[in-house]
């Protein structure tokens, strides 16, 4: 009968599982689209939302997505109906609290209709819910393609002033970039708009262009595509537009550089205050009441595990987009999005096209093989698929020696770091190759462009130019530029030895260039000026960068700064402030006090626990400091993986260097021939020995080997009866696992107990 009750809440559970899955539920998502299509005529017009939807460039129409709208609010709400009848009828029955006032206050049927109301209650929330999350999905992709148009239209504007001063329509330029999209990104999305208005429904540039700007979710691409249709209109000259926008969009990027800069200074100084300065004032705060007045270690705990990470997650978040606002971000060979392998075939058959696909994986095998070096350096990433099995290996080799019932908390510490740093290390010393390699290439870029365009405007063809220039000195370009006209003297076209060239250097810089020139070369041999503009452009995109590097090393050193600070406030607090609070000497069976001081909590709070705690606190704020740095000072996320190995690395050594082993004895109580301890906390392992009388007095009693971590409930029998003892832990210095006074050494005094004293 139970079984048949929970029926409608099973149902409701597998239809939400499906709802959520529906994209990968083939016929789930076609039933929906079907019903979908029969609401779609009730939808009304709202051209607010209309134009959200072109904005955020969904492949679908308004009417189609309002209705898939309607469809999964209604089906939510049912789902959340039946759930919502469920949760009121358990919150109103089954919690004791609410049962015993609502029996007293509520009849049966009350009762029903309060379940009632509360499941409509679910169903209203769960409906509306589900519309606003649809709606505003489209609302932020319809913000991240603003920031990417803003991004692009100075590189797309400069394509084209430069297509149009070398001789091509404006129609051929918006086609040249509505087809690259993995070079010009989301403006060539926009412009694409305006080349399918034109190929598919016949429209002419000017209402294509009207047509674009009116789409758009960037306010400034939608100036620039109006003030394009407002020149194509009235016969002005294109490329004379063309060169105005450009200066323009120069000026303003670095107007809008500037504002970012003062915006990376805000947030740096931020985030060093709050998440650096004041999570260590907190911490210092919490360590003294907690060792001296009142237990805080679960407010610290949540503070080092949960605030720092989350607080340095919202820092990331809030520079990556800010960051691609202005494309400070510098794209590598693997943000170019078709790989050059994948090419089309006219192989029909199947099984051909199979043995085509396992011929092109061979071959990629093969160059790994032949020159792994290479395939490491130019995607970084890639290191990943051989460190981290090692390092799962590291760490899983430590843990399984471990024994985990004990919480070996202090060994578990040195796996992770380990196999952090196996990980983070290999992939960070590539990816700094990798972008050192990128910068040198695109600095000699404009050098390039200036010497064929010398050449070109000399009256010599782009061949003669670049037979020309290689016997120049062009620095990392040289092999490249020595393979380009290789490939033309065996009989490849310009276009296609440019193709190749661009797969070889592989950088977003060259991508863009060779772009350029290859339809430039198409639409006329005249290709001085194209080079020149070509040349300008790449020239103030690598000054911008320099400048925004210059400007940003300086946070980044703020940042190193601040985090040497935590450390060495971290040192003092764990190896001056928590060994010098006093400590419980004595403790008396006879004698426990039943209330407490205000310091009560001297020399009984655990000390080793809040130090392990500590020692956390300064490895995770490496890690996030790192990340933050290395986004602030380069740009990306994934440059803060070195500075987050380097900081790790640091403390790490630190913390091993300046702690060494910890112990922390707590003893509950104690008879005439036993003594019982209620925790034991050994890093390396051990033996807990009991003295007569004082620590260099004759040993009347000792545990067993004990791991490292951990121990609970342990009882020690003494050998004799004794009234004055002393329990100090051991070191298995020659681990043996067998207690040898002359050899096993007692644990050093420090943040623990390593000795407690009482009378029996």
């Amino acid at each position: 009968m139970a079984v048949v009750g929970l029926a409608p809440l099973a149902v409701a559970l597998v239809g939400a599982v499906l709802l959520l899955a529906r994209s990968k539920v083939g016929p789930v998502d076609r039933a929906l689209t079907r019903i979908a299509l029969l609401v779609a005529p009730a939808v009304p017009e709202r051209p607010d939302r209309r134009r959200l939807l072109g904005a955020a460039a969904v492949p679908t129409t308004y009417r189609t997505y309002a209705a898939e709208s309607w469809v999964l609010a209604a089906l939510g709400g049912l789902i959340g109906g039946v759930v919502g009848v469920y949760l009121s009828g358990w919150m109103l029955v089954g919690l004791p609290i609410v049962a015993g006032v609502v029996s007293l206050a509520v009849s049966r049927p009350g009762l029903a209709v309060l379940v009632a109301v509360g499941g409509f209650i679910a169903a209203g929330l769960t409906a509306s819910g589900i519309s606003l999350w649809r709606w505003q999905r489209l609302n932020n992709r319809a913000i991240e393609r603003r920031r990417a148009i803003d991004a692009a239209i100075p590189r797309t504007v400069a394509f084209m002033y430069a297509l149009t001063r070398g001789g091509t329509s404006v129609t051929d330029a918006m086609w040249t970039i509505g087809s690259h999209r993995e070079i010009y990104g989301a403006a060539a999305d926009e412009i694409d708009v305006a080349v399918r208005e034109m190929e598919l429904f016949g429209a002419d540039v000017v209402t294509a262009t009207q047509r674009m700007a009116s789409r758009s979710p960037s306010d400034r691409f939608r100036t620039f595509g109006e003030n394009l249709a407002s020149v194509l209109r009235s016969g002005r000259s294109v490329s004379e537009f063309f060169r105005e926008q450009y200066q323009q969009f120069n000026d303003a990027a670095a107007d809008r550089q500037a504002e970012l800069l003062d915006r990376l200074a805000t947030v740096a100084e931020a985030y060093v205050t709050i998440l650096v300065a004041g999570v260590l004032f907190l911490l210092t705060i919490l360590f003294i009441i907690g060792l001296t007045v009142s237990e805080t270690l679960a407010i610290v705990r949540a503070l080092v595990y949960l605030m720092i990470p989350l607080g340095t997650l919202a820092t990331i978040v809030y520079l990556d987009q800010s960051l691609q606002g202005i494309d400070v971000v510098e794209r590598t060979p693997t943000d170019l999005a078709p790989d050059r392998d994948e090419r089309a075939t006219t192989a029909v058959d199947p099984s051909t096209r199979r043995r085509l696909a396992i011929a092109d994986r061979v071959r990629a095998l093969r160059g790994v093989v032949a020159d792994p070096w290479t395939t490491f350096l130019d995607r970084p990433i890639r290191s990943l698929v051989v460190t981290v099995p090692i390092a799962a290996i590291v760490f899983g080799a430590v843990v399984v020696s471990l024994d985990l019932s004990t919480m070996p908390v202090h060994r578990l510490d040195d796996a992770v770091v380990w196999a952090l740093l196996l990980v983070a290390g290999p992939y960070s010393v590539l990816r700094a190759l990798h972008r050192r390699r990128i910068r040198r290439v695109e600095a000699a870029v404009p050098d390039l462009l200036d010497r064929l365009a010398s050449l070109n405007e000399a009256g010599m063809s782009i061949v003669e130019s670049i037979e020309r220039v290689r016997e120049s000195d062009l620095g990392p370009l040289d092999p490249e530029v020595d393979a380009l006209w290789r490939d033309l003297q065996v009989g490849a076209t310009v276009t296609q030895a440019l193709d190749r060239f661009q797969a070889r250097v592989g950088t977003a810089t060259v991508a863009r260039v060779t772009t350029l020139v290859a339809n430039a070369h198409r639409a006329s041999g005249t290709l001085g000026p194209v080079l020149r503009i070509a040349a300008d452009d790449v020239q103030s995109t690598l000054r911008l960068r320099h400048q925004r590097r210059q400007e940003m090393f300086t946070y980044l050193i703020v940042v190193y700064i601040a985090f040497g600070v935590f450390v060495l406030i971290a040192l003092v607090v764990r190896l001056v402030l928590i060994p010098s609070l006093p400590e419980v000497t004595t403790v008396s069976s006879s004698s426990i006090p039943s209330g407490g001081s205000p310091l009560s909590q001297v020399g009984t709070a655990n000390r080793a626990a809040y130090a392990v705690v500590l020692s956390h606190a300064v490895l995770v704020q490496a890690a996030c400091s790192g990340l933050v740095a290395g986004q602030i000072g380069e740009g990306r996320v994934a440059d803060g993986v070195k500075h987050a190995a380097i900081m790790v690395a640091l403390a790490y050594l630190i913390v091993v260097v300046t702690t060494g082993p910890v112990a922390a004895i707590t003893v509950g109580g104690a008879s005439g021939t036993t003594i019982e301890v209620d925790s034991a906390t050994l890093s390396n392992g051990g033996y807990l020995v009991v003295h007569e009388e004082s620590a260099d007095g004759p040993i009347v009693g000792r545990t067993d080997h004990l791991a490292p971590g951990t121990h609970g409930d342990l009882t020690i029998a003494l050998d004799r009866p004794a009234t004055d003892v002393e329990v100090v832990a051991y070191r298995d210095a020659d681990r043996d696992r067998v207690f040898d006074p002359d050899r096993d050494v007692s644990y050093p005094e420090g943040p623990g107990r390593h000795a407690v004293g009482l009378s029996i």
